[in-house]
């Protein structure tokens, strides 16, 4: 299955591609994941174990789940419900190349926990790819 993300009028899509079916839903307004300063999300790093590293590194890894929960609600919530597969293949866009789709957070479990996670420049390069890959040998 493949999420292929992208954004229009300030507002940020996401084309869900099964085999034979395709579904574009709005997800909302691109800040919503830029942040309140409009700058880019960073890329995400999850602190060590929060007890090993004291009360500092707890708040550093409730921060963490926070903010990985609320890209979650925004970027994989709205079609959690399409996701009847066991890999999704990742198209992101723009300021979404930093984030850590796999380390997404529902609350109780990440994005890696029920799906492997895998990311491709567009849908036409990924395709291309995995036609090359079933060629004959002599086509190539």
């Amino acid at each position: 299955m493949l999420l292929e993300y992208y954004k229009a009028r300030g507002q940020l899509y996401v084309c869900v591609l099964r085999q034979n079916d395709l579904d574009i839903v709005p997800l909302g307004p691109i800040a919503q994941v830029r942040g309140s300063s409009g700058a880019a999300v960073p890329a995400v790093e999850i602190p060590a174990r929060p007890e090993f590293v004291g009360a500092v590194g707890e708040q550093l890894h409730g921060a963490t789940l926070m903010h990985l929960r609320q890209l979650y609600d925004v970027l994989i919530a709205p079609v959690r419900d399409r996701l009847h597969a066991r890999h999704l293949v990742i198209v992101p866009h723009d300021l979404l190349h930093f984030l850590p789709f796999h380390a997404l957070f529902d609350g109780e479990r990440y994005l890696i926990d029920d799906f492997s996670v895998s990311f491709a420049p567009s849908a036409s390069v990924y395709r291309c790819a995995g036609q090359s890959s079933r060629a004959p040998a002599a086509a190539r």
